[in-house]
């Protein structure tokens, strides 16, 4: 048996990582790199296929262009025909939108058709690779001490260090803007679900309940000023009231 070259191993491995399971540790990030496009009907139409040029790279050391497959070279693949594709037309001609006079559509003996829609995906990934964190200038000599690997880069001037995707967190603690955001979308959540059609129609059941009980007039006519006071408190920050109608 012959023994295989060194490229012949490093092609072996790569096509045993290629099929391998991924981990669940392992992080990755996509690159769409093709698409397979059907226009007709269910029972029958055409294929062809956008494709981007630039596969199987990596970008070189300080270069974030990989992620960008819209700057990158497309071409379709439309049986013996190939020619140069933009990028830009991916949502017009790939979304299930309707045909258009000058599209090439196939149509079905029945007279029906379909626009051009996305059948298949294709995408590149890649292991993500570490992180760059800024380190302001005053937290410099603290994060040295806690044994960060803190770096400077004299072209821009600034503070870094690089970390794992996975743990780049760690340790971190919110911005200020991070937490003015995060408790905004709190309290937009919990408006949305107070202050709405969902949560009037409950209370108004309530009301209903109220009415309906065997309890004594006092406690009846004390639950019902609490619930009339809710429900229109309610009804006067929605932002749609067609619960209006139920009430007048």
């Amino acid at each position: 048996m012959n023994e295989l070259t060194e490229e012949e191993l490093a092609a072996k491995k790569e096509a045993e990582d290629e099929a391998r399971e991924p981990e669940r540790d392992d992080c990755y990030e996509y690159k769409l790199v093709g698409v397979n496009v059907h226009s007709g009907t269910a029972n029958a139409g055409h294929y062809w296929s956008y494709i981007n040029t630039n596969r199987g790279t990596d970008e070189k050391e300080g270069d974030n262009s990989w992620i960008k497959t819209e700057a990158d070279l497309w071409m379709e693949y439309n049986d013996s025909r190939v020619s140069d594709w933009e990028f830009k037309e991916l949502k017009s001609r790939t979304f299930g939108n309707e045909v258009k006079a000058n599209q090439n559509a196939y149509f079905s003996s029945l007279g029906d058709s379909y626009g051009t829609s996305g059948y298949m995906l294709f995408y590149e990934r890649r292991v993500k690779k570490d992180l760059k964190i800024i380190v302001p200038d005053d937290q410099v000599e603290e994060r040295k001490t806690k044994g960060d690997d803190v770096q400077y880069d004299e072209e821009k001037k600034e503070h870094f260090k690089m970390v794992n995707y996975r743990s780049s967190a760690d340790g971190e603690l919110a911005c200020d803007i991070y937490g003015k955001v995060a408790e905004d979308n709190m309290k937009y959540t919990f408006e949305s679900d107070i202050y709405s059609t969902e949560f009037f129609d409950f209370i108004l059941q309530i009301l209903q309940s109220v009415a309906d009980s065997a309890v004594d007039n006092d406690t009846k006519i004390n639950g019902l000023k609490i619930g009339v006071k809710v429900g229109f408190e309610i009804l006067a920050r929605m932002m749609a009231n067609p619960g209006i109608d139920k009430v007048s």
